[in-house]
């Protein structure tokens, strides 16, 4: 395919730039163009001062759709597609080379335009194009059509994380990592918010749930686009889960990225933020990465990659994970040892009296059958007797180390039930999962018995 296709692309690029100063003074060029903010390399999220500068880059969708008009008459652009359509490469048949120019997306756009964006790209947004920078785009396009899938990887946007780790592999489909200073520039200025106080997308320091995803080619056509939205909803609404499920403390989620080198489909593009789970925290309370949440964090995403799909839960589970995303974002301690607490008891049914005392005891059984370690019952203790003073009206809670700590090792404690409930309602319905749970108070049995036991017919 390289001998093929390096002659077309050579006479295509040497025609275009025969024309180039036809195409720069067209008036619709200044609409590929956009500007946006970025902070200077080595200032981070917390940083007390920030100076913002301005940057500018051309946006690949709208460069490619202008520049198709410009192209379509070009000889060697006839011959690219002649090439691509005579050998049946392209997602989409067309009948003719002028169906295809109407045709979204159009093989011209999306493979010569593309092909001399990633040129562009490649060479920091100058429009020239080097032997280095044609064989990169040449390569990418040649294993792009070389395989039955786009392969993409989607970044999720986890802010109030702090940490020195640079990227930390969690399963073979996820890992965490830290955006470099090219990056957080390239999305702070394609995504900032200029007015009224100017808000950068993405800072350099910031972490990202890195999510490798493989799409068949033929979801991208129009008879098949409601699979793609769908698998891309599917891969989204999995993975949102990981952060509120593994990493303790305040948190926010982002925008999630899509960035992918098959670009005749895909280059970048941004989605989101999620919804309700987006907020703007006025406390700077930030999560450390420590090796502890580190191994916590990848406890997690073993348990979400083996869950094909988090709407066949139960709801109560679903409802304890509202809840635990809502206490990541309380504006105050009280607000957030309120929603921990609910989460809790979405999760573990209790009778009317020793409300405290039968959680605690569930809890240490669902978490672990020979569980002995005194701090996990304590802790619990001390957490709701810190729920009992707002609950109760009785008081505020002081915002102080001891009681964050209190809450932080509550909000693990949350965290490692909600993935247990998971693993569990997999083979055992909620109520079964109950009824062992109540036996296991009184019974000295492990709990994988009682849950049998349980789940017999009467």
């Amino acid at each position: 395919m390289d001998e093929e296709l390096r002659p077309l692309f050579w006479d295509f690029v040497k025609e275009f730039f025969a024309m180039e100063n036809s195409f720069m003074n067209n008036f619709r060029i200044s609409r590929m163009y956009r500007t946006g903010y970025y902070i200077q390399q080595g200032v981070k999220r917390d940083a007390q001062q920030k100076q913002y500068l301005s940057g500018t880059i051309i946006d690949q969708p709208i460069f490619c759709m202008v520049i198709a008009n410009f192209i379509y008459e070009l000889s060697s652009t006839k011959r690219i597609y002649e090439y691509f359509a005579n050998n049946k490469l392209w997602i989409e048949d067309f009948k003719s080379y002028e169906e295809c120019q109407n045709y979204i997306p159009s093989m011209i756009s999306k493979i010569a335009g593309g092909f001399l964006f990633r040129n562009f790209e490649i060479n920091n947004y100058q429009f020239i194009v080097t032997e280095s920078s044609f064989d990169i785009a040449l390569k990418e396009l040649i294993a792009f059509f070389n395989q039955d899938f786009v392969s993409y990887d989607q970044f999720i946007h986890v802010k109030k994380v702090s940490g020195d780790l640079n990227e930390a592999i969690l399963t073979n489909q996820v890992s965490l990592v830290q955006a470099d200073y090219e990056m957080a520039k390239f999305y702070s200025i394609n995504y900032s918010r200029p007015e009224p106080i100017i808000e950068l997308e993405l800072y350099e320091g910031d972490y990202l749930l890195k999510v490798k995803s493989q799409i068949p080619k033929d979801y991208y056509t129009l008879k098949k686009i409601r699979l793609l939205r769908d698998y891309e909803m599917y891969i989204r609404d999995k993975w949102k889960y990981l952060p509120i499920l593994g990493i303790s403390g305040y948190l926010e989620l982002g925008k999630i990225i899509l960035n992918s080198f098959d670009w005749p489909i895909m280059n970048y593009r941004v989605i989101g933020p999620f919804g309700n789970e987006h907020y703007h925290l006025k406390n700077e309370t930030t999560a450390a990465i420590t090796d502890e949440r580190l191994q916590h964090l990848q406890y997690a995403a073993n348990i979400i990659s083996d869950t094909e799909s988090f709407k066949d839960l139960d709801k109560r589970i679903l409802y304890s994970i509202e809840r635990l995303t809502k206490s990541k974002a309380a504006k105050n301690i009280d607000d957030r040892v309120v929603d921990l607490a609910i989460a809790f008891e979405y999760l573990i049914n209790t009778e009317h009296t020793e409300v405290t005392l039968q959680l605690c005891l569930k809890v240490l059984k669902l978490l672990d059958d020979n569980n002995k370690d005194d701090k996990v019952f304590d802790s619990l203790k001390k957490f709701y007797a810190l729920r009992s003073k707002v609950v109760h009206g009785n008081d505020k809670i002081p915002n102080n180390a001891y009681n964050t700590s209190i809450i932080d090792l509550a909000e693990l404690i949350v965290q490692k039930a909600t993935l247990r409930m998971i693993i569990l309602n997999k083979v055992y319905s909620f109520p079964i999962i109950d009824k062992a749970l109540k036996k296991a108070i009184y019974i000295s049995k492990p709990l994988s018995d009682l849950l049998v036991e349980a789940n017999l017919p009467n």
